[in-house]
């Protein structure tokens, strides 16, 4: 029945990718409320993002085209919202009340935003905001190798304890029934 392991297979990878196509938004919401991966997932991506805009900006790129790119260079769930943030601005909003509508990015980037507009300085808020997502997902990171070292030494040393058993308990076994053979 090795072709219904293969049908198995294939039909999992079509209704994954059927999933995926239909439900992305839904599942990377999921996949964002997670509490620990999910942060830091969501801190690596804004800290892309923000380096981006802050380079375009720092070129002389202006906002628009900037989100665009970077919605062309890498699709992703976040990058979609930048779209949805561009056609805001088309609308007449301001850059830091485009992101304060969308539910998705924390008062932190607006507010942020926010003063760059006012002070002129778009550009050091886009470095600002970059360089706390860096430094936050950089600890998040950490925080989780830290969390996992103790279990893969646990898991390490079981699996040493499992392969020491499987080599001496047969040993020990038949040293103990050749002690016990009474010759006659």
């Amino acid at each position: 029945y090795w072709w219904v392991v293969i049908l198995g297979f294939g039909m999992a990878i079509v209704s994954i990718k059927y999933l995926w196509v239909h439900n992305r938004e839904k599942l990377m919401e999921a996949i964002f409320k997670i509490p620990v991966i999910g942060d830091l997932m969501k801190n690596i991506e804004l800290s892309q993002i923000f380096l981006n805009l802050y380079v375009y900006q720092k070129s002389g790129v202006n906002i628009i085209q900037a989100l665009t790119n970077i919605n062309l260079a890498n699709k992703t769930y976040i990058t979609d919202k930048l779209i949805v943030i561009r056609g805001l601005i088309f609308k007449g909003a301001s850059l830091g009340d485009a992101f304060k509508q969308d539910k998705f990015f924390p008062p932190f980037v607006s507010q942020n935003l926010i003063k760059g507009q006012v002070t002129g300085c778009l550009s050091k808020y886009f470095d600002c905001i970059y360089t706390f997502y860096d430094t936050k997902s950089k600890e998040s990171t950490a925080a989780m190798i830290a969390m996992v070292e103790p279990m893969l030494m646990v898991l390490a040393a079981s699996f040493l304890l499992m392969i020491v058993c499987a080599f001496i308990l047969p040993i020990y076994t038949n040293m103990n029934q050749m002690g016990q053979v009474h010759y006659k």
